[in-house]
């Protein structure tokens, strides 16, 4: 008696994928359960990339910060569930324009016209104050920045998993084929963090 089996690659692939889902699910949800942000997820590689003038000049290079995959699937679980929070309080600014879902700074510059252009047809005078903080997110103090979500109402095993998730990081630079060693980030959020436009 002869058996015939038939080997269909896909569906080993479907079930090797379905496997992936279910363990990455597992993981995302233990972390989230024990308030943790693991700590393989909080090491960043910093890539300079030149921007113009004399190549020497360290400031003449943006550090491009790259994070790990499974940590920015963490920070998007935790931004989808968090992100209607404030809007559904109206904690968020109906001026703030930039990192908001519909919006766009576009849509500021065009309202600043707008009332620029109808206080000059008004014949009123127009003052105006722009303010630039140099490397901003570079500089945001993680005991403050907790204190902020406490007081918008973050409690819990919440905060606890954003004070894991801000603190003891590292970071180093990779450049050229070759790395520098590992050195703590003592201040500052994550560059290209999913979360940071939101909790700053």
């Amino acid at each position: 008696m002869f058996y015939i089996f038939r080997f269909d690659p896909y569906q080993i692939f479907e079930v090797s994928i379905l496997t992936v889902i279910a363990s990455l699910t597992n993981l995302l949800h233990s972390a989230s359960n024990q308030s943790v942000f693991l700590s393989a997820w909080k090491l960043a590689n910093v890539t300079p990339i030149f921007k113009k003038r004399d190549p020497s000049n360290p400031a003449n290079y943006r550090p491009i910060s790259l994070l790990s995959f499974l940590g920015k699937l963490m920070e998007c679980c935790v931004n989808t569930v968090l992100y209607n929070y404030p809007v559904s309080k109206d904690l968020v600014s109906p001026l703030q324009s930039g990192f908001s879902k519909g919006d766009s700074t576009i849509n500021q510059l065009t309202f600043l016209f707008n009332d620029v252009c109808k206080a000059l047809d008004d014949g009123k005078d127009v003052r105006a104050v722009f303010c630039a903080i140099s490397k901003a997110f570079d500089r945001v103090w993680y005991r403050g920045l907790l204190h902020k979500l406490s007081a918008l109402c973050i409690s819990g095993s919440l905060l606890r998993w954003f004070s894991s998730y801000l603190s003891s990081r590292q970071q180093r630079v990779l450049y050229a084929g070759s790395s520098s060693s590992w050195s703590s980030i003592n201040a500052g959020v994550p560059q290209g963090s999913i979360l940071v436009p939101l909790i700053c």
